[in-house]
């Protein structure tokens, strides 16, 4: 059953993933209603399909609010203005999401995690501690990001600057998610197996 419902998440992510390159490439292309509409449809199935597993991510949540948004602005006299700072806006919303998350007490890397952590160690200390690390990176690529799309609304070179190195970023973002998690594989194991002989001990 784990490793079905690590499969269910694993093809949204893909999805997600699939749905701002797809942005990407028609907003360069010139296209940026219909990568926006693309955009819009995507997230709409993948939070749909995560509506009905019970399980709403936070940042698919976002990604929709973005694609829903700046669909409903291409379609009016602001589009411009938008066009110009839309950069900054991308990567700021996902900063701004990323460090609520942390300030309320949830990273919202939790909810990836626990897709592949056994349920026992969801509230151990160290789990915690590692998703709080896993957020906080997350959220300063963003945050660069962000910065980086102010840089190129003074300087120009917006692919580069507002495309290429925040995605680098956000690929040496995704090689850590993968590996920081494995260096406590074993504690996490350990955690879980102790969680229920604590809780008998507690009903004792």
């Amino acid at each position: 059953m784990a490793s079905q419902a690590q499969a269910v998440a694993d093809r949204s992510s893909i999805l997600a993933i699939a749905a701002w390159l797809i942005y990407g490439t028609l907003y360069v292309a010139g296209f940026w209603l219909a990568g926006c509409m693309a955009g819009f449809v995507v997230m709409l199935v993948i939070i749909a399909n995560e509506y009905r597993r019970g399980g709403l991510r936070i940042m698919d949540c976002t990604s929709f609010g973005y694609f829903a948004l700046a669909a409903t602005i291409s379609a009016t006299s602001a589009a411009d203005t938008f066009d110009k700072y839309h950069v900054v806006i991308v990567w700021g919303v996902f900063a701004v999401v990323a460090w609520a998350t942390l300030a309320a007490g949830f990273p919202f890397t939790v909810q990836y995690a626990r897709e592949s952590v056994p349920r026992e160690a969801w509230n151990s200390p160290l789990f915690a501690r590692i998703n709080s690390t896993l957020t906080v990176m997350w959220a300063t690529i963003f945050t660069f990001g962000a910065i980086m799309g102010v840089i190129t609304i003074a300087v120009g070179h917006a692919f580069l600057l507002g495309i290429a190195i925040p995605m680098s970023a956000m690929g040496v973002g995704y090689a850590f998610n993968d590996e920081y998690p494995k260096r406590f594989a074993d504690r996490l194991d350990l955690a879980a197996r102790a969680a229920p002989a604590a809780t008998h001990q507690t009903a004792e």
